[in-house]
């Protein structure tokens, strides 16, 4: 595969990358690297295509997640090749944040109770004279300012 080849590729297969109509020196050095690898048999052809190709798809490739777009150089860069054909930019499912939801009336009782209980527990801890003895003798000598500070 010739860097003009290479090239008539990219422009077919990549219509949703940045277009590879003003090329610099630096571009054209990327094909004829390309093209050298190819040769070497380092990178097949065959791969080259589907990485246009899968990259063309890619929505983050594209320009559509980020502000960033692929480019002539950067997909014929080898390592960015592997890259694409491993997954690494392929589109995936967005998580969608789980809302807890109660499937039954029972389970919003049984949080309920739990609630009641926690709470009675706390009323309990209140009234203790050993708390309260600590409150006085360590908590509120060591932090005289949450006397005033009312727990709910």
């Amino acid at each position: 595969m010739t860097d003009e080849q290479i090239l008539e590729k990219y422009n077919e297969l990549c219509g949703n990358l940045k277009p590879a109509d003003i090329m610099s020196f630096p571009d054209y050095k990327s094909l004829q690297d390309l093209e050298q690898f190819i040769a070497d048999g380092k990178v097949k052809a065959d791969d080259v295509i589907k990485a246009f190709k899968k990259a063309n798809k890619s929505k983050f490739l594209t320009g559509q997640v980020k502000d960033f777009k692929a480019d002539i150089r950067w997909i014929t860069n080898p390592v960015n090749i592997d890259k694409v054909l491993s997954g690494k930019y392929d589109d995936k499912p967005r998580r969608v944040k789980a809302s807890f939801d109660y499937s039954s009336d029972r389970e919003k009782q049984l949080e309920l109770e739990q609630h009641k209980k926690n709470m009675a527990n706390r009323e309990k801890i209140r009234k203790d004279k050993d708390h309260q003895k600590w409150l006085d003798d360590y908590f509120y000598k060591k932090y005289p300012n949450m006397r005033e500070v009312k727990n709910g």
